[in-house]
């Protein structure tokens, strides 16, 4: 689903229902809703998406960035990051991440496809069991 925030409410503008399998789907696919609304953003419109672990693969985060629209997501502990010349992954930056403290790698790569430059951020609330993992494109 798309949707638009306004006065703290979100708007659908356009959704798709599959029938599939457990787990995720192509990145087409999650392209296809975006595809239907991008005709009808105004030119010079700022766009941040956020989305959860779907929506972390190069393919997809490569077609936003060359629309122009920034985007925050939810990945997986086991993403490959690459930073100030240390490879590592996400879950190894948990082990020094304690509640209500964050980790934070600007200009970092990510996948083995070395995907960049990103913001790599991992983030302990306390009302949360571990951390949350995101990339972004914003500053």
């Amino acid at each position: 689903m798309i949707g638009l925030v306004y006065k703290q409410r979100l708007l659908p503008l356009a959704w798709l229902v599959r029938e599939g399998k457990k787990g995720h789907f192509p990145e087409q696919i999650l392209l296809e809703p975006l595809e239907l609304v991008r005709p009808i953003i105004p030119s010079g419109a700022e766009v941040i998406l956020l989305g959860d672990g779907e929506s972390d693969g190069v393919g997809y985060q490569t077609t936003l960035q060359t629309w122009g629209w920034k985007c925050v997501s939810r990945t997986a502990k086991n993403i490959k990051l690459f930073w100030q010349g240390h490879e590592f992954c996400f879950e190894d930056m948990s082990q020094q991440i304690h509640v209500s403290e964050d980790f934070v790698a600007p200009d970092a790569f990510y996948t083995e496809e070395h995907y960049g430059p990103v913001m790599a951020i991992g983030w302990w609330r306390k009302d949360c069991v571990e951390p949350l993992y995101l990339v972004t494109n914003l500053k």
